[in-house]
């Protein structure tokens, strides 16, 4: 989302603090020719669907997202996370049993007594007493998808990589869910690559990582190569565009790090998107160090792609928080 937070409705009797992208925002900006949006974030519908339909707007927002939505009118309020969880939502009570929400566990630490994590693809509002689950997609029911063009393992498959990265990433991201940067086995990630739509040749070909001797283990960004350029690389992999981008920050700054997203404009959602993953899955893991690493793009994205507009070309909408 983009635009100065939070954001209000047109009346200002509603409230909203959120994390993420809603990407299809256009779409469901259509539906309400007459309601005067105040700024261009993607974020904003999430107001006028309130007023609308009540949290019965959820299943269709499509993007990855975290919010709180404070209505001063009805005297209520909604909480809600995106299906897969991608963005970070925790929720606490004080001693006195008030409700806090943040998107870092540390904010509610030495405040609240009790801290969960909020489920994927639930909501809670003001009059209930547990949050409750929103997301029910087709390939959950057995009975409409037992019949239908696809297996249920394909359909999940699909949601899992809705943002649909390139096949190099996809086994990136799968390798680095089981295997972190350890070594893995060459037959396993020749096994996983073929069912992902590549090679391990095709992988050390796109430089993202490295085979021999019955082996195998992802690239960290530390060692990939300083004089990368995405202009002359053949695949780039979002993957590979990521950890580079990562590289130049952390060695350069973020005018080097604009620099090469600016020469990439095309693969900057889905750098985006995949930050957020890596980020959601290293918390999960307890992966602090590489957790920091995707947490400072993310910190730093706004800076960067204005490094990116200043080289000439515009790069991806809007800006991430944590």
């Amino acid at each position: 989302a983009h635009g100065a937070q939070p954001l209000l409705s047109c009346d200002g009797t509603q409230v909203l603090a959120v994390n993420g992208e809603v990407y299809n925002h256009r779409e469901l900006r259509r539906d309400f020719p007459d309601y005067a949006f105040a700024t261009d974030s993607d974020c904003e519908v999430i107001l006028p669907l309130w007023r609308a339909q009540g949290a019965a707007f959820l299943n269709a927002l499509n993007g990855m997202f975290a919010f709180v939505l404070w209505d001063r009118a009805r005297g209520d309020w909604l909480i809600a996370r995106d299906p897969i969880g991608i963005v970070p939502l925790y929720t606490g009570r004080d001693e006195h049993g008030r409700l806090y929400v943040a998107s870092e566990m540390k904010a509610l630490n030495g405040v609240c007594v009790d801290i969960e994590v909020f489920p994927p693809g639930h909501f809670l509002t003001r009059d209930m007493e547990a949050p409750a689950q929103y997301y029910a997609p087709e390939w959950r029911d057995y009975e409409a998808v037992r019949n239908g063009p696809a297996e249920p393992l394909q359909l999940i498959n699909r949601f899992l990589a809705e943002d649909d990265f390139d096949h190099d990433t996809q086994f990136c991201l799968h390798w680095f869910e089981q295997q972190g940067w350890a070594t893995g086995k060459y037959g396993e990630a020749d096994v996983l690559a073929r069912a992902k739509g590549t090679s391990v040749g095709g992988l050390q070909a796109s430089g993202v990582v490295d085979a021999g001797k019955g082996e195998l283990r992802l690239l960290k960004w530390s060692e990939m190569p300083r004089d990368w350029s995405p202009d002359q690389d053949a695949k780039l992999p979002v993957w590979e565009a990521l950890h580079q981008l990562i590289r130049a920050l952390n060695q350069d700054g973020e005018t080097a790090a604009g620099s090469l997203l600016a020469r990439m404009p095309d693969r900057a959602e889905p750098i985006r998107s995949l930050a957020y993953r890596l980020y959601t899955l290293c918390e999960r893991k307890g992966w602090a160090e590489d957790a920091r690493a995707y947490n400072e793009l993310v910190a730093a994205w706004s800076g960067i792609e204005q490094a990116s507009a200043d080289a000439g070309i515009v790069g991806s909408q809007g800006k991430l928080e944590l």
